[in-house]
């Protein structure tokens, strides 16, 4: 996370989107919730190094089917460029 911050705070002029993950295993709804506080959380990290809440978007949550990887990839959250 620090290496984030340390990029963000030193290009001031770069906005980012977030997306949280989930595997498809179990209900629909609170994976979807999982996935959005896995991406709330990354976004509170940025705020707490001093990015700006208005450089962070928060974006649809992603659903990580049987067959495109491992559970370990559906536990995370995308950094992208916001735009």
């Amino acid at each position: 996370m620090k290496a984030a911050v340390d990029y963000l705070q030193a290009h001031p002029e770069v906005k980012v989107a977030l997306s949280g993950f989930v595997d498809s295993t179990g209900n629909a709804d609170v994976n979807a919730e999982l996935a959005k506080n896995r991406a709330q959380a990354v976004r509170d990290a940025l705020q707490a190094g001093g990015i700006a809440a208005e450089r962070i978007e928060l974006r649809k949550p992603e659903v990580i089917t049987a067959g495109q990887g491992s559970d370990q990839a559906a536990r995370r959250v995308d950094i992208g460029a916001a735009g």
